[in-house]
């Protein structure tokens, strides 16, 4: 594969029949399993000015003790808190050789996992300040599979094409319903899902930032899916500053190929979110844990590892 992560004139060739193709029956295999284990308060998500609407009131004119001509229905301040309701969004994606082959890329797809579930999926208390470590929960934070290489391809671009993605949103409940914030997250899975699927189908592998420029797009499909999700008189109480809606720190990504995680396999893969990332407010760590699989599932042939 080219460093874009396109397949080669001798690759594409094999593949068309105009050289003599170069059969991948066997595949080469690891098994995975991703930990996001705790999330920390590092301080409060950072202040932000915020209209706030009030009844209205007469701004006197400076010097003269008169109102001024026009009432005032509110002001801008910055949102002050006494602490956090974080949540987090993950989502975990294959791209490898259980859905994924060159002989019959019209159907190849990736696998994206994404469990249910946004307000309280970390805990049930409010108001937490800085300082606070929240353990993940198992449903949340844990992801596991076995990572198979994909056929047809060269053993070292199979390796090199071969992706383990792990990815986390991080948010802070206010006022948005649980249902709205639902729907916000099914909509960013299927919006990641046909992006993985056009990659496989262009035959061009994500790179790390692809992945982060695609989850920056994909925020965006899912506050659209929430904001769709508002009753009128809810967009109201958001418009007017009565309601606040939750908010979305920021997003963080691991991208890891077959290769990386094979050379990585004695000591495992550590994995730091910083949510925003250069001024954290929130921080997720935990660890990818990688062992040789053996033996294949059905229907694959026979499994090389490298022990």
């Amino acid at each position: 594969m080219t460093a874009e992560g396109k397949l080669t004139s001798a690759e594409l060739a094999r593949t068309s029949g105009t050289l003599p193709f170069e059969r991948m029956d066997r595949v080469e295999a690891l098994d995975i399993v991703v930990h996001l284990d705790q999330l920390t308060i590092v301080h409060d998500v950072l202040n932000i000015p915020r209209f706030v609407a009030g009844p209205p009131f007469q701004v006197m004119q400076p010097g003269t003790g008169l109102p001024g001509s026009a009432p005032v229905w509110g002001h801008f301040e910055l949102r002050s808190e006494s602490g956090d309701e974080p949540y987090l969004w993950t989502f975990f994606a294959t791209i490898d050789g259980k859905n994924v082959s060159l002989q019959n890329l019209a159907s190849a797809h990736a696998f994206v996992s994404s469990t249910s579930g946004s307000h309280n999926n970390l805990t049930q208390r409010e108001n937490l300040p800085a300082g606070t470590v929240l353990p993940i929960p198992a449903n949340v934070g844990r992801f596991s599979t076995t990572l198979m290489t994909i056929r047809g391809l060269s053993r070292s671009s199979a390796k090199s094409a071969t992706t383990l993605i792990t990815g986390a949103i991080a948010l802070e409940e206010d006022n948005t319903d649980n249902s709205a914030m639902e729907n916000g997250r099914s909509a960013l899975v299927k919006a990641l899902q046909d992006k993985l699927d056009g990659a496989i189908h262009s035959m061009q592998a994500p790179t790390p930032d692809t992945i982060a420029q695609w989850t920056k797009e994909l925020q965006s499909v899912a506050k659209g899916a929430v904001k769709n999700s508002l009753g009128t008189w809810d967009k109201i109480l958001v418009f007017l500053g009565f309601q606040d809606p939750d908010d979305v720190v920021d997003s963080a990504n691991d991208i890891a190929s077959y290769e990386a995680l094979e050379a990585a396999r004695a000591s495992g893969r550590a994995l730091t979110f910083n949510y925003p990332a250069r001024n954290p407010a929130y921080r997720v760590t935990g660890r990818i844990d990688i062992t040789a699989a053996n033996p294949a599932p059905s229907g694959l042939g026979t499994v090389l590892t490298t022990h």
